[in-house]
């Protein structure tokens, strides 16, 4: 109930900002205020979404898992049945109560096609997604694999001749950098390189260890040979 309840709320919250932008963006198009616009289009498309979804999750699911209680498995084609239907309903029934019965049928199947167009982009985006993260992991075991075996050959013979720690600053092999350790790598030059240019363009900067010292001692020594050279003068005036 918790999930179903999260869904709605996460899908029409989704879907109304995305027809409050729209709104804005068309009134920025036709020259007129934006505002106004996108108010009215967050709030229709608030109450249609709201609509399918609750109509999914808490009407057309349930019936689903009495008359079909093994649902498909597929990734590619995750809740086509349940979208659809939702759509189809809720498209009728927003259309009969603003236009009349007589769009109801039109409405209904438009927005179950579209519905269904939406709920394929979405499983495939979650397909490419399992892709990505299963060639990353199988690209983490070779490398490991590739790993072990090397440490075991170059025991025999040598020690190994790179490494792959993450705090040093460059990777000793390039071609075995993993999407993470590059990141990291990345990110570590880049704020060193932030720091070296703040720390060119600011009035302050820190000093090394000893270097306040070495300051003071310069300064010390300036000082006393302008007070030997204040004395020359003095004695040099006395003189004469």
């Amino acid at each position: 109930m918790q999930h179903r309840a999260a869904t709605v709320l996460v899908g029409t919250g989704s879907l109304a900002s995305l027809g409050a932008a729209m709104g804005s963006a068309l009134g920025v198009v036709r020259a007129q205020p934006a505002m106004p616009l996108a108010f009215q289009a967050g709030v229709n498309t608030g109450l249609f979404s709201f609509c399918f979804f609750a109509t999914r999750e808490y009407a057309v699911r349930p019936a689903l898992s009495v008359f079909d209680p093994s649902p498909s498995t597929s990734r590619h084609t995750h809740d086509f049945v349940p979208t659809s239907t939702a759509g189809f309903i809720s498209g009728a029934l927003y259309s009969a109560y603003f236009r009349g019965l007589k769009t109801a049928p039109k409405a209904g199947f438009t927005v179950s096609l579209a519905s269904l167009v939406v709920q394929s982009a979405y499983n495939e985006l979650g397909v490419l997604r399992i892709k990505a993260l299963s060639w990353e992991e199988d690209r983490r075991t070779k490398l490991a694999g590739l790993d072990a075996q090397e440490v075991v050959g170059d025991f025999k013979t040598q020690p190994p001749t790179y490494t792959r720690d993450i705090a040093s600053p460059l990777p000793t092999v390039g071609s075995r950098e993993t999407f993470s350790e590059r990141s990291d790598r990345l990110f570590g030059e880049a704020w060193e390189w932030t720091k070296k240019k703040a720390g060119r363009l600011a009035p302050m900067k820190k000093m090394e260890e000893g270097e306040y010292e070495d300051h003071l001692r310069k300064r010390i020594r300036e000082i006393e040979d302008e007070e030997g050279a204040i004395r020359r003068e003095i004695k040099e005036l006395l003189d004469r």
